[in-house]
């Protein structure tokens, strides 16, 4: 994937490659840019083509967390990645931080600032929870090996142009009436 930042002076470019053994974390630590190329090296000569240009790539590992159980303590309380850590595999985790505001200042209107934030949490944690396991879940469908459940996967893709009608609920949802 691939997308201009720094309105458009400098393309960022993210790359996906599997690995078991790296688990440092960290946003800095360089890539071996001979490293990157080897691992795209069958792919389409467009990718390889952006991939020769990166000089200096960053390496950082994803990590899959569970939802806290709690989110709030007394007048304090966490949205987003902070208390619901999505991988990129949904495309939600901003949506989802939006939403907690969203519901976050609908809830806190009232003076009782603790119990507005025990409703924000209700709220939003069975919500968020299942948008993380549907993360959680195409880190597999996306990455399977060139094979039987690939070649389904992607006609079943094929035939919904992409989307399922599964997702209504994630699309279709109204913060203020979560029960629409």
């Amino acid at each position: 994937m691939h997308y201009f930042v720094s309105a458009g002076r400098l393309l960022n470019v993210v790359c996906v490659i599997e690995e078991d053994a790296w688990t440092r974390e960290s946003w800095t630590d360089h890539g071996d840019p001979a490293e990157l190329r080897a691992a795209f090296a069958g792919w389409d000569p467009v990718v390889r083509a952006v991939i020769d240009e990166l000089a200096a790539p960053l390496k950082w590992a994803l990590f899959d967390r569970l939802p806290f159980e709690r989110w709030s303590k007394g007048s304090v309380t966490l949205l987003g990645d902070a208390c619901h850590p999505m991988l990129p595999y949904g495309a939600q985790g901003a949506a989802q931080a939006i939403e907690d505001a969203f519901a976050l200042a609908a809830c806190v209107r009232d003076d009782d600032v603790p119990a507005a934030l025990a409703r924000y949490e209700a709220l939003r944690h069975e919500r968020t929870a299942r948008v993380q396991a549907i993360s959680r879940g195409n880190a597999t469908r996306f990455h399977l090996p060139d094979g039987t459940e690939q070649q389904a996967r992607d006609a079943a893709i094929a035939v919904s142009n992409g989307l399922s009608p599964d997702l209504a609920w994630l699309y279709g949802f109204d913060v203020l009436d979560p029960d629409s």
